[in-house]
């Protein structure tokens, strides 16, 4: 567990997935003052009022930010937690979801929401899963497969976060690489699974597996094996632009001063062996620097 000295702020928050055919209402969220929030898909909700049922709270938010009349169906049995960071403060928040439907024939009234940026409507299977919010995304899944309606199995969320890293061992005269992925997969017990896989360039890799229930928890590990590679000399020299540790990942890229592909790593271990004496043959591999 992370400690920090910042006051923490404690939030209950309801969300609505409202499905009509194979359809979601999604928001598209604007807060500038968080970067991992802003410009993200998510299902319309928010905190609960005094006193108020999260049936309640959800129907209500629901209308006020995308303008429909909902009514609840179903409690979804997931419950996400998830903590974002600001300057003042850390709120974590524990985030509940309910299935809902379109009340009657309701039509939609306009809404002006200013955390809201746009309102639409998206088919389950085309969904851009990258950028939308955790928690969001699995409550999706979760109503899309009571209802039989299927996510495709080459869909990129599966696969979403891949960070690289790199380094070079002047004394042996090798250059090494460390791969971190974490990949999602719902028809697992335990959705989140990172895989490690390290070694010298051009040799067999070593592998190794660790699963999770949650993203935070994976999230937290993810962090820190990467900060782990940094203290071993690594370098970061590409990553995915929608790992749920991006932030930190943008912060420390920009902390060296030259981003390295596979292709300049091993180009720096063959010049070191030419001036060295030694064979000037290596085992590059060609990148476009983004994974």
């Amino acid at each position: 567990m992370r400690k920090t000295k910042q006051p923490i702020k404690n939030l209950n928050i309801v969300v609505g997935c409202v499905l009509d055919g194979d359809e979601v209402l999604l928001t598209l969220r604007d807060e500038d003052a968080q970067h991992d929030l802003h410009l993200m898909w998510e299902l319309p909700g928010g905190k609960l009022e005094y006193r108020e049922l999260p049936q309640q709270a959800v129907v209500r938010e629901i209308k006020e930010e995308t303008g429909y009349d909902t009514e609840v169906v179903d409690m979804v049995p997931h419950v996400h937690t998830t903590h974002w960071q600001y300057d003042d403060c850390m709120q974590q928040a524990l985030i509940v979801a309910f299935e809902c439907r379109l009340r009657g024939d309701s039509g939609h009234e306009e809404q002006d929401d200013h955390r809201v940026r746009s309102v639409v409507w998206k088919k389950v299977s085309e969904i851009d899963y990258l950028s939308m919010l955790p928690g969001s995304r699995e409550f999706v899944w979760m109503v899309a497969q009571k209802h039989g309606i299927d996510i495709p199995n080459d869909h990129p969320v599966r696969n979403y976060s891949e960070i690289e890293f790199h380094r070079i061992d002047p004394k042996k005269n090798e250059s090494k690489y460390y791969r971190l992925s974490l990949r999602l997969d719902f028809n697992k017990p335990k959705p989140y699974m990172i895989q490690r896989a390290w070694g010298r360039i051009g040799a067999s890799p070593q592998l190794l597996k660790e699963a999770y229930v949650h993203e935070q928890s994976a999230s937290e590990r993810l962090l820190e094996i990467a900060e782990e590679r940094l203290k071993k000399g690594y370098i970061i020299t590409s990553y995915s632009e929608h790992s749920p540790i991006r932030g930190w990942l943008r912060k420390h890229a920009k902390s060296h001063t030259k981003q390295m592909t596979l292709f300049e790593v091993s180009q720096d271990v063959t010049e070191y062996k030419s001036k060295n004496g030694k064979s000037s043959k290596t085992n590059g591999i060609a990148t476009n620097g983004a994974a």
